[in-house]
């Protein structure tokens, strides 16, 4: 697969005929990402043809094997002479933590998004033989380009190989970081700069998983970067190249739309580079678009279901007012502050040292570095005031402060993961601007600051990844088969080995544990009520509305759902077929848990 990318990235380049990176490392990261998303492009018409066989797959990687043949010789080497003392031990540490997310990689998917969705439809479609619409909010009906690469190893290569090309994809953009950082930077700030985001908390819990922050991350540093050296330098396969990144990331991801709209800011801001803009915009549509036009002939909303008053209320099958309702009401509890000038300021702040549960940070935040850096920032900014308005560093960094600005003020959620797509570019911004001040003499705003708190957050980073290796590491230690590793850290999953044991294909549950949706073997439906309009999923709904959409759905068993159970069985419409006593997890990591029930029933005949 990963050579099949690069190959496919090289032709791509060759094509385009973008010049060369100045660092081997930011042309392998350029070559795997642009031959990642083209799969994922070319994925996407496969599938909804429904040539799912994994003798279509193979001829699909065919092109790209043939390309890495022929063009390999396109790629530079990395020089390992002249390594020092710092540079080994930012190597070793680097090396520790590869491991620690290769046991991951090797083990079992244990994140519940992962398995509630990013690997669920992947599955799904697998199964079914051809790419369907989905139409759950945010965990079905979304741009798939990303999850499109994860079928198609899924389908080559099973599970392993699917859990290994999440840890392939992290090291790459790793491998990119490092690449970018050295146009600025020395071997061993770009070596550190790497071990700093990999040690970033938001990276250890999801870098190794389905979530696709990381992966579209490659993506907006790369398109950043394109963008502003073709503005500087007026290379306009520079520019298409950025168009190329953002298209990726916008077929990847919603929030790819204010990616592709603030690397476009950076070409109109130059006044006279209209055509370029124009060129850029086309190349951004035809690489993002097809999701939301597959979502739109479906829906009747390009980005489904938050155009739907937008749309002049377009109601269907798949969404109404009653459910838009729900929807909003669900998803304002993960807007903690309000969108206004002063919280954008201050939200990075409070993100880093306010508890909310809503900004999802404490566990998976980005940690203090950059606040740490803040007065050395400041001082480097106003110092170098006038050469960084008209650096290419200044156009690298601005799209990401356009993408943070559209992000906070037009919000579906606050949760700091979301932000980590453009963490790179603040990161390595920052640093560069620290590293001037260095040169310059400044060692007390530069080095000895820089050092400091880069040293304070790798240790800090190194611990939370060794906390959360540890149930990795026990799974390989103790060689447990996979059972016994869901069963200790997968709530209901006795459950799913009943489901899977006795029933059949010809069935179908109703599911309202999202993260058991990629375990099961037998057809599933997840009836989140503020989601999807499929399946009223409460007790207040009409009984005979909820039987006769069951009955729509082909809903033979149901996993016991706030109520329903209940009243079908009341109603004589379902019955008791058995009962578990089971748990819950509120920690995996630290093993807290607590003892519940549960029930199926299965529809009368």
């Amino acid at each position: 697969m990963v050579p099949a990318c690069v190959g496919y990235g090289l032709l791509g380049l060759r094509m385009i005929r973008c010049p060369d990176a100045p660092s081997w490392a930011e042309n392998y990261g350029r070559a795997f990402a642009l031959g990642m998303g083209s799969l994922g492009w070319l994925f996407f018409w496969f599938g909804i043809a429904g040539m799912l066989q994994s003798w279509q797959l193979w001829c699909l990687l065919l092109p790209g094997l043939l390309s890495f043949f022929c063009l390999r010789k396109n790629l530079k080497y990395p020089s390992f002479s002249d390594f020092g003392h710092i540079t080994v031990m930012l190597v070793m540490l680097l090396t520790v933590i590869v491991f620690m997310d290769l046991m991951e990689a090797l083990a079992p998917p244990a994140d519940a998004d992962t398995l509630a969705y990013h690997f669920a439809l992947p599955k799904q479609f697998l199964t079914n033989g051809i790419i369907e619409f989905v139409p759950i909010a945010v965990e079905g009906a979304v741009p798939l380009l990303m999850h499109m690469t994860y079928l198609f190893v899924l389908g080559l290569g099973g599970e392993i190989t699917l859990t290994l090309w999440s840890f392939t994809t992290q090291i790459f953009m790793a491998i990119a970081l490092y690449g970018v950082g050295r146009r600025w930077l020395s071997r061993e700030w770009s070596l550190a700069i790497v071990l700093l985001f990999e040690t970033t908390p938001a990276v250890i819990f999801g870098g190794g998983s389905g979530h696709v922050e990381v992966r579209t991350a490659i993506f907006m540093l790369l398109g950043a970067m394109a963008v502003a050296e073709g503005v500087k330098y007026k290379s306009l396969e520079l520019i298409i190249l950025a168009g190329v990144m953002a298209g990726f990331f916008m077929g990847s991801k919603y929030y790819g739309l204010f990616a592709a709209t603030s690397i476009v800011v950076v070409i109109l801001f130059q006044k006279i580079f209209w055509r370029q803009a124009l060129i850029y915009t086309g190349v951004v549509l035809t690489v993002g678009v097809q999701w939301y036009g597959w979502n739109w002939y479906h829906s009747g909303m390009p980005v489904f279901p938050t155009l739907f008053h937008f749309m002049g209320s377009p109601e269907s099958l798949y969404w109404d007012e009653t459910v838009h309702q729900a929807f909003q009401q669900s998803y304002s509890s993960f807007v903690c502050v309000p969108a206004n000038p002063f919280w954008l300021l201050w939200y990075p702040f409070a993100t880093t040292f306010d508890p909310e549960s809503c900004f999802d940070s404490g566990r998976i935040g980005l940690g203090p570095f950059l606040w740490l850096l803040l007065p050395g920032i400041l001082y480097g900014i106003w110092y170098y005031r006038l050469r960084f308005l008209h650096s290419i560093l200044f156009r690298f960094t601005i799209p990401a402060v356009i993408y943070y600005v559209l992000w906070f003020l037009i919000p579906s959620n606050q949760m700091t993961r979301h932000l980590l797509p453009i963490y790179p570019i603040i990161l390595l911004g920052a640093s560069v601007i620290i590293y001037r001040l260095t040169l310059d003499g400044h060692k007390v705003w530069g080095h000895f600051l820089w050092k400091i708190s880069a040293t304070i957050c790798i240790l800090m980073g190194l611990g939370i990844q060794a906390i959360f290796s540890l149930n990795y590491i026990k799974y390989h230690i103790l060689q447990e088969t996979r059972d016994t590793f869901y069963s200790r850290n997968i709530g209901y999953y006795n459950v799913v080995q009943w489901v899977n044991k006795n029933l059949s294909p010809s069935d179908r549950i109703l599911n309202p544990v999202r993260y058991l949706n990629y375990l099961f073997e037998v057809p599933y439906f997840y009836p989140k009520s503020s989601s999807q309009i499929l399946i009223e999923d409460h007790s207040s709904a009409n009984t005979e509305k909820i039987y006769n959409q069951l009955i729509t759905q082909r809903i033979t068993h149901i996993i016991n759902s706030d109520g329903i159970a209940d009243i079908l069985v009341d109603r004589g419409l379902f019955y008791d077929l058995i009962k578990f006593n089971t748990v819950v997890y509120y920690s995996r990591t630290l093993g807290i848990t607590n003892k519940t029930s549960c029930r199926i029933i299965q529809k009368n005949k």
